[in-house]
């Protein structure tokens, strides 16, 4: 978010309101987080979310009440992406015991 005048917001941040679906009986739990850099501009990352097509509203929030309320409408679709299958994890063998005497040797007559 920037000012009028060009310069980044210094206080408040951000986050993503999804639209009521008709479709959904039951709320959408997801997480978000929103990273505000040097420069005054927001990243926002939402995780929990199944693949579908979504729209809501990204809205500032500015706690201080000294900028205004403001919001823009997003729309966006998540896609399945490939399952992801775990990798084996190599198993440990049992040491070998070296087939020779440890005492081989050792007594010289």
């Amino acid at each position: 978010m920037k000012r009028f005048n060009g310069e980044p917001v210094v206080t408040g941040s951000v986050e993503l309101a999804l639209s009521p679906s008709e479709d959904s009986a039951t709320a959408l739990m997801f997480q978000q987080t929103t990273n505000r850099d040097a420069s005054g501009l927001f990243s926002l990352s939402v995780k929990g979310l199944p693949a579908g097509s979504y729209s809501g509203e990204v809205i500032f929030k500015d706690p201080t009440k000294t900028h205004a309320s403001i919001s823009t409408p997003v729309t966006f679709s998540l896609l399945q992406g490939p399952e992801i299958t775990p990798r084996p994890k190599p198993t440990k063998s049992a040491p070998t015991n070296p087939t020779l005497s440890g005492c081989r040797k050792q007594i010289k007559m």
